[in-house]
């Protein structure tokens, strides 16, 4: 079963390098979920959602969350990939990390509005509603 937090590898192929997939919105939650990727950081790169090297196992050097590259699917469809082999599991986010990420996502005006809107609805990402707390 899907879940926030969780982490991929995908299939190298040709024109296509291995990246970091992690899952960024609740699937128990909605039935589309919102997932990101990591590339190389640049020298040059200022961007926001650096990833250092270490934060994750896969990520041994620095690398940004390709913002371009967000993307919003269904757990189905990923399912469908881990089990043609073109996703393979790997260890799940730090909650740190995951918040950190959610959070730069949410705010880049480079990620599609769809994206946005779910880590908003859920409460991961700037102009979220406020957690309900204990009533008066």
């Amino acid at each position: 079963m899907l879940r926030l937090g969780q982490a991929f590898v995908n299939k190298e192929a040709p024109g296509v390098p291995s990246h970091l997939w992690m899952v960024l919105s609740d699937p128990a939650r909605a039935p589309r979920i919102v997932i990101a990727n990591l590339t190389s950081k640049r020298s040059d790169d200022r961007s926001v959602g650096v990833v250092r090297a270490g934060e994750h196992k896969y990520v041994s050097h620095d690398s940004v969350i390709a913002m371009k590259a967000v993307r919003v699917t269904t757990a189905a469809a990923l399912e469908a990939a881990r089990a043609k082999g073109l996703l393979s599991p790997t260890a799940d986010l730090t909650p740190g990390l995951l918040s950190r990420v959610q959070k730069a996502v949410g705010a880049s005006p480079l990620v599609v509005n769809e994206a946005k809107e779910i880590l908003r609805t859920q409460g991961f990402a700037e102009g979220s509603p406020p957690a309900a707390g204990p009533g008066p």
